[in-house]
């Protein structure tokens, strides 16, 4: 690739997000404008509350502009005007409500420049865990709006067909780009101290799942099947995230009294030094676009149990060979599958599938879309020998 690297700064990239509330999205773009920033271009990260989980891991050489505010209103109207003022030549967004408010946003403040969407979740699934007026409202505006983006970038398969399928967008406007796992980063991270007594006091196995603590992560199923594990093998139980759900899990939990064997630490900005200590991962959701977190076990070689739920996660197992695969909401083929891995000695190696997601390749794929529109138009910036 050549590049003038003044041309190459005179091209603003932003991304809009409503918050950093500790998610795997969140994560992913927070890494991806870094990645965009190394290679010269001028990079914003717009965001309504960049004041939360993963700020500290935002680059020196992004812009951040924080809004400061939770409110979709108050940040739908910064929103508007970062646009009139700073006018990136690109702008994209992610996640559900983010990609519409930034839409509505461009289309009233006559905005030219190009729109990109990621829809980073499967649109059927995702709409099942509103509530039914909010479902409802949420799946017209989809389908009034999302044509109106010039591109909208798909992390999995899944999510990729439903915009096709559901939404009706012709296919030339949607571009598949799965998620970043940057191996050397998250092995660096894993090797920094775990000290929690939970973990410490003993030498059982653990078994861990991250992520936030809600209704399609279906934590309750993983501690049912918990409950099966332990009364052939003892275990121990790491859940680590934050949400919603927590009220329900500790309730479960106390029911099943399960309390010495589960251990939920909250969100940690470091989840790669549990991943490290753990002899199996399991995600259990009903529902995934690329699981970012089932990569990244992969990455640490840690063991991996996946709920074959719609979204990739079969995909990136590639369909059992990279860990075992089982039925959504089915709790004793979970825990025979659990088992099964804590007593195998030859669990796959998944650094070797972890190995085709570096951010190098990930990184260009992003720049080819987003730079491609502009490069018909107007450009020697951005061009591949």
């Amino acid at each position: 690739m050549k590049q003038n690297i003044d041309e190459l700064a005179k091209f603003k990239i932003a991304f809009f997000l409503q918050s950093l509330a500790g998610g795997g999205a969140e994560r992913a773009i927070v890494a991806l404008a870094g990645a965009i920033a190394d290679q010269g271009f001028t990079v914003d990260l717009v965001i309504g509350d960049a004041q939360s989980d993963y700020h500290s891991e935002i680059a020196s050489n992004v812009n951040v502009h924080d809004f400061s505010t939770r409110s979709p209103v108050k940040t739908m109207r910064c929103l508007m005007a970062y646009l009139r003022y700073h006018n990136p030549q690109v702008i994209m967004s992610a996640l559900d409500i983010p990609n519409l408010m930034l839409i509505i946003s461009a289309k009233l403040v006559g905005y030219k420049g190009k729109i990109f969407i990621s829809q980073r979740a499967v649109i059927d699934a995702s709409l099942r865990n509103l509530k039914p007026c909010r479902r409802i409202i949420t799946a017209f505006l989809q389908k009034l709006l999302f044509p109106y983006a010039d591109t909208l970038i798909s992390n999995s398969k899944a999510a990729a067909n439903e915009l096709l399928n559901r939404l009706s967008i012709p296919a030339e406007k949607i571009i598949t780009i799965q998620n970043a796992i940057d191996s050397e980063r998250i092995y660096k991270l894993s090797l920094e101290p775990l000290h929690d007594k939970f973990i410490e006091e003993n030498s059982l196995p653990v078994i861990l799942t991250i992520g936030s603590l809600t209704k399609r992560k279906d934590i309750q199923t993983l501690i049912k099947a918990i409950a099966i594990v332990i009364k052939h093998k003892k275990v121990k139980l790491v859940i680590l995230g934050k949400g919603p759900e927590q009220k329900n899990i500790d309730t479960l939990i106390s029911k099943l009294n399960l309390e010495e064997y589960i251990h939920l630490p909250g969100f940690d900005v470091n989840p790669y030094k549990w991943i490290a200590a753990s002899s199996v991962f399991v995600s259990s959701s009903t529902e995934e676009g690329f699981p970012n977190v089932i990569a990244e076990a992969l990455a640490l070689n840690c063991p991996v149990v996946a709920t074959d739920c719609p979204g990739d996660t079969s995909d990136l197992l590639e369909f059992g060979k990279w860990g075992k695969l089982v039925p959504v909401g089915h709790v004793e083929q979970m825990s025979e599958a659990i088992l099964t891995t804590i007593n195998a000695s030859n669990n796959p190696d998944g650094r070797k599938r972890a190995a085709d997601f570096t951010p190098d390749k990930v990184t260009a794929a992003y720049l080819e879309a987003l730079m491609s529109m502009q490069c018909q138009t107007s450009s020697n910036i951005w061009r591949q020998e």
